[in-house]
């Protein structure tokens, strides 16, 4: 090689490759703290999620054990009784994925970013990328069944004009809140 010496003796190409390696290093540790970022942005927003999800499950089960008239409903029409238990059905499963899937996310997830080999940080970041949207469709999902829940338990506890009224304030609330 055909090397000037630069300052203190060392040869200049030796120099250039020093601060090569210092430049990519640096830009390795950027990019290393921008998906460290994300990582703990899908970590809270997956945890939030989770914990949103067995609240409004606990709440579920709550109405499920707490509606009176379900061992006899005679006052109401029995479709109303279907109805109830179908969309607390689909409500609770709803709610118990999400659940679910952000528990083994964030476990699942932040192990292989932090233990995988190289490029796992990456993969964990991309995979919680996919997840991401069907937890907010689960999500949703449980909320609206569990509106519906409401609307039927309203049908089977009052009488049909106080139902009446009832479901169309909890359905005008979640049209405007949603």
């Amino acid at each position: 090689r055909n090397c000037r010496l630069a300052a203190y003796g060392v040869p200049s190409c030796k120099m250039n490759l020093a601060n090569q390696r210092t430049v990519v290093q640096t830009a390795n540790q950027v990019v290393i703290s921008i998906r460290s970022a994300e990582l703990q942005y899908f970590n809270n927003f997956f945890s939030t999620f989770g914990v949103q999800s067995m609240v409004l499950a606990g709440i579920i089960c709550g109405t499920i054990s707490q509606t009176p008239g379900l061992d006899t409903p005679t006052r109401c029409n029995y479709a109303w009784v279907f109805i109830y238990f179908v969309t607390s059905a689909i409500s609770v499963v709803a709610t118990i994925h999400v659940l679910l899937c952000s528990v083994f996310i964030n476990v699942f997830g932040q192990g292989i970013a932090l233990r995988g080999p190289l490029g796992s940080m990456v993969k964990a970041v991309d995979g919680m990328v996919f997840e991401q949207q069907q937890i907010l469709t689960s999500f949703i999902v449980g909320i609206v069944f569990f509106v519906l829940q409401e609307v039927g338990m309203f049908f089977i506890v009052m009488d049909q004009p106080f139902a009446i009224l009832c479901s169309l304030i909890v359905l005008a609330g979640m049209g405007i809140t949603y």
